[in-house]
């Protein structure tokens, strides 16, 4: 994963000459050195207001917020909530049921309890997103969460068009083709034949069938983990970006098993799937 810190020591080391920039780096630990070696060049500008924590925080949804803010009290928690957005801000007073207005407080204080925040909320080492690695991938960081969350519920489609065909239940297939959306049936019907080199443990589809919430439940799990597959590979900076994009409780999912093994024809599978899907999410998004 690439270090923020470290990205900005490069570019700044590359704009001296060999001899004066060899000389400086022999000031720097071994462990340092190493880690700026390794460092590609960017290929872009560096515009360090990007890497401001400001700008990076506003991609973040707001539910990773709470677990910090809960550590405090009432009124601690209302100064907080004054660094943030109104929309953000009254979303978390209705969580946090707080009915007490949000008082604005001076510079200087605002400025400390900014410092505590950031520090608590982000990671001192990731990247803004105009910085990434390149990536097959890093298109989703412009879907929104809502669209993220179809993108989940779409790759689970693919295990169920795996079932679909040994399933000769007709009040089975009944059931599913009532539980899913039209575009989904759609999309599921068009996958009919797909086969793949890798399995999955087969999904419980008698034991929540006759839920359509457990059902549909039950599918976008295995949505996130089929996600969580193809994310495996890629840098930590772009599984950070996303995760932090949906809300915390499927974000924190996502970001620990991209955690676990790395199986790069998996991944590089599942990431065809993604691609696949991509213009049903955009089609969709065009009419929100």
């Amino acid at each position: 994963m690439q270090n923020a810190s470290i990205v900005i020591l490069n570019e700044f080391l590359k704009k001296f000459a060999e001899k004066k920039r060899k000389n400086m780096l022999s000031f720097l630990s071994d462990e340092i050195r190493k880690k700026i070696e390794k460092t590609p060049h960017l290929k872009v500008s560096i515009d360090f207001e990007k890497f401001e924590p400001q700008n990076i925080i506003k991609e973040i949804h707001y539910s990773w917020y709470l677990p910090f803010l809960k550590k405090f009290p009432k009124k601690q928690q209302l100064w907080f909530l004054s660094l943030l957005e109104k929309n953000i801000s009254e979303k978390l007073k209705n969580f946090l049921q707080i009915k007490e207005k949000i008082k604005k407080l001076p510079i200087f204080f605002s400025f400390f309890l900014q410092k505590i925040f950031f520090k608590e909320i982000l990671d001192d080492y990731i990247l803004p997103k105009e910085y990434l690695v390149p990536s097959k991938l890093n298109f989703l960081l412009n879907l929104s969460k809502n669209n993220l969350i179809k993108l989940i519920n779409f790759l689970a489609l693919f295990d169920l068009a795996k079932e679909i065909p040994k399933i000769i239940d007709t009040k089975i297939l009944k059931k599913i083709d009532k539980h899913l959306s039209k575009e989904e049936k759609i999309f599921l019907h068009s996958k009919i034949k797909y086969k793949e080199s890798f399995s999955f443990p087969k999904l419980q589809i008698n034991k929540y069938i006759n839920s359509k919430e457990a059902f549909k439940l039950m599918l976008h799990k295995r949505g996130i983990i089929r996600f969580a597959k193809a994310l495996s590979t890629q840098d930590n900076n772009l599984i950070w970006h996303i995760s932090r994009k949906l809300d915390i409780g499927r974000g924190k999912i996502l970001y620990e098993l991209s955690q676990k093994d790395k199986f790069f024809e998996i991944s590089k599978s599942i990431t065809s799937n993604i691609i696949q899907i991509l213009p049903i999410i955009t089609k969709e998004e065009e009419y929100e």
